[in-house]
């Protein structure tokens, strides 16, 4: 009787260890299956993330260049023919003598230092008629140099008798601490200088034309430009940049 009981206790323990190992083996599967069951989910997730992503940037239009047409006071000439043409601002008549093409960026030190030193030089010729200049505005150095672009873009856009003052004090601005700049610093930095208007304010807000700039600096790289500021005068690239004299001697040159 106590053999049968034995074989009988075996027979269940065997039993109760192929149940348990069939319950191992369906818990296992069940991991597994939802293991994979997330990994696909993942997968799908990420693929559908993606997917918006490059269905969103490539859906993107980007912004139209700035346009501008009309005549603007430079130091105290009045009618001075101003616009946005292709990659620039333009100042000056069609019919001058000379073409200066200046190619900077807001970000960069020495496109600064140069304003300080020759822009009023290179307003002067335009007033007096000797030259028309092609302000190039790029980004090499910093994001400074995108959005101040874009907000400079604005201004000669929306409200060009401001943009000579506005160009030359975003130079002065640069600095560690506005690298750091939003759209409403731009926007307030605007209105210290009595640029307020709802259309300038909007475009600025947009960060509307940095599209533009970025598509100039792909531009300056074709022309030659590898680094700011680079000027040319009537297509010939500057070795060496002229101080007001020798810039203003330079436009003499060209014009004899």
């Amino acid at each position: 009787m106590a053999r049968k009981d034995s074989s009988r206790i075996i027979e269940i323990r065997e039993k109760a260890n192929r149940q348990r190992r069939e319950q191992q083996r369906a818990e296992k599967r069940k991991t597994i299956l939802i293991q994979a069951s997330i990994a696909v989910g993942i997968i799908v997730v990420v693929a559908a993330v993606v997917g918006g992503i490059l269905w969103a940037q490539s859906s993107r239009t980007p912004s139209a260049p700035p346009t501008a047409s009309g005549t603007i006071s430079l130091q105290g000439t009045p009618n001075i023919p101003f616009g946005i043409s292709g990659t620039a601002v333009t100042v000056g008549t069609t019919g001058a003598p000379v073409t200066i093409d200046l190619y900077e960026d807001y970000s960069c030190p020495h496109c600064a230092d140069y304003e300080a030193a020759v822009g009023p030089t290179l307003l002067k010729l335009v007033a007096s008629g000797d030259a028309i200049v092609n302000f190039h505005p790029i980004k090499i150095v910093t994001g400074y140099g995108l959005a101040a672009g874009s907000a400079a873009a604005c201004v000669a856009e929306n409200d060009p008798q401001n943009w000579p003052a506005f160009h030359t004090a975003l130079f002065a601005n640069h600095s560690q601490t506005s690298d750091g700049w939003g759209a409403k610093d731009f926007v307030a930095f605007a209105g210290s200088m009595g640029i307020t208007d709802e259309d300038t304010v909007k475009c600025i807000t947009d960060a509307r034309y940095t599209d533009w700039i970025a598509s100039n600096t792909a531009a300056s790289r074709d022309a030659g430009v590898t680094g700011t500021p680079t000027l040319f005068i009537d297509g010939k690239q500057q070795s060496s940049l002229p101080g007001p004299d020798q810039l203003i001697a330079a436009v003499d040159a060209a014009k004899g």
